[in-house]
């Protein structure tokens, strides 16, 4: 088997940016799992709601629905 020289066992710049671009990517991913868990209780509230209004409206004058 050969030997390893120091020139080898020592981190080359393409391994550098390949742990930066790893780094980079899974943080990207992180800001982007957190970042969506506000659009879906919006979006939840929204439906809540437009649901609430509806039925509001539904009580409010009940013989308008269907015309």
């Amino acid at each position: 088997m050969r030997e390893a020289s120091p020139a080898q066992s020592s981190l080359a710049w393409t391994d550098l940016v390949l742990a930066t671009m790893g780094i980079v990517l899974f943080g990207a991913f992180l800001v982007g799992l957190f970042s969506s868990v506000p659009l879906r209780i919006a979006s939840s509230v929204g439906s809540v709601v437009a649901t609430a209004t509806w039925l509001g409206s539904v009580v409010a004058n009940p013989g308008a629905r269907g015309r």
